[in-house]
């Protein structure tokens, strides 16, 4: 363990190449259809999330708030 933490630093100087000829950092030429795609992704994904956002949160009501004799209505006693 203890020469597992003296050669670290060794490893880390000598890889620091590596890193810096990334192609991470370049300029990629992404045209204006692909934004848009990205986009309209994240629109669907968004329109899909509020909803089951809401739904969780009023089940999460139902679950914690209400008894059960109070989330059933009785049945009334002419049964209009």
């Amino acid at each position: 363990m203890r020469t597992s933490i003296k050669i670290l630093p060794m490893f880390i100087v000598a890889s620091k190449n590596a890193y810096a000829a990334s192609p991470a950092g370049a300029e990629t030429k992404t045209g204006v259809l692909i934004w848009l795609f990205f986009g309209f992704v994240v629109i669907v994904l968004t329109f899909q999330a509020v909803p089951a956002i809401v739904m969780f949160f009023y089940m999460l009501k139902g679950k914690f708030l209400k008894t059960r004799s109070e989330t059933i209505r009785p049945l009334r006693k002419d049964n209009k």
